[in-house]
């Protein structure tokens, strides 16, 4: 239940989604596998996260994130369970909802700012 909670709750954030998709496309045989722009993109995307977004960015990007966990194959939900134990124990000590670091000052939803 816990692991399904982050990974719903990871599914909202639009930058972790448009991160995770980068890293798909980068990693994926096709146009824009390796292409060093769309990787210098990702890294400037990440260069202001913290270590657990990178850490969650890799494990996501080998499963079929962003699609919805009870539409994930039981293999896929036990694998996802297996490998987010240290993601999910490190948010239990922190602000569980904090997954993507912004401006504490403003929330971000899609391109619209609401203000604190």
């Amino acid at each position: 239940m816990e692991t399904c909670f982050y990974y719903e709750y990871a599914r909202e954030l639009q930058p972790l989604r448009d991160a995770v998709d980068l890293g798909k496309r980068l990693q994926t045989f096709g146009p824009d596998h390796k292409n060093p722009d769309l990787q210098k993109q990702l890294d400037q995307m990440l260069r202001k996260s913290s270590a657990l977004k990178l850490e969650l960015l890799r494990a996501l990007v080998r499963w079929p994130f962003p699609q919805a966990w009870q539409s994930l194959d039981q293999s896929d939900k036990d694998s996802l369970i297996d490998t987010l134990p240290d993601a999910i124990d490190a948010l239990k000590h922190g602000n569980p909802l904090n997954l993507v670091e912004s401006d504490p000052t403003e929330f971000v939803y899609g391109s619209y700012k609401f203000p604190s």
